[in-house]
């Protein structure tokens, strides 16, 4: 199966700006309370579970107790967005759980810079509601959500069962 060319050039552009992102981003994330509880709620919920977390998913069915899907979905072509989900409910064992951060918006936006470098990717600002409706059409059921102005950026982040 070919690679889409939206992830090898999502792909190109990380490893472009990986050294940067490294650095300035754990300072970020030391701010973020509210994200930062949102994956502290996620990881009460499964840690009481025998079972892996993952962000990769060429897995079995039903073989994660938990997924984390934090920003990884703002590069994912909103047209793509439910066969996504429906990967995340086949992985995930029953009971098992989805967390999920997401820039809040209803448009693409296609950076040519970031941390200084040159990058080519879309980035998509998405609808709460919109997300929180396909995750049920996959399977999924929305148990938390949050939605911050705090930062630059409006932002959202969902906990999901299935």
């Amino acid at each position: 199966m070919t690679e889409p060319t939206h992830l090898a050039a999502t792909r190109e552009s990380y490893d472009t700006v990986a050294a940067d992102y490294a650095e300035r981003v754990p300072a970020l994330f030391a701010d973020d309370r509210l994200g930062r509880a949102m994956l502290a709620a996620f990881a009460e919920h499964v840690l009481d579970d025998d079972g892996p977390v993952a962000d990769a998913l060429d897995l079995p069915d039903g073989s994660l107790r938990g997924i984390v899907a934090w920003w990884s979905i703002v590069h994912t072509p909103p047209s793509e967005l439910p066969g996504v989900f429906a990967e995340f409910h086949r992985t995930l064992a029953p009971g098992g759980h989805v967390i999920m951060g997401f820039h809040v918006g209803d448009e693409r936006r296609r950076p040519e810079k970031s941390f200084g470098h040159p990058v080519s990717y879309d980035s998509y600002r998405l609808a709460p509601d919109h997300i929180a409706e396909l995750l049920g059409e996959a399977g999924l059921v929305v148990i938390a959500r949050l939605l911050s102005d705090e930062r630059r950026l409006p932002q959202a982040c969902m906990l999901a069962r299935k």
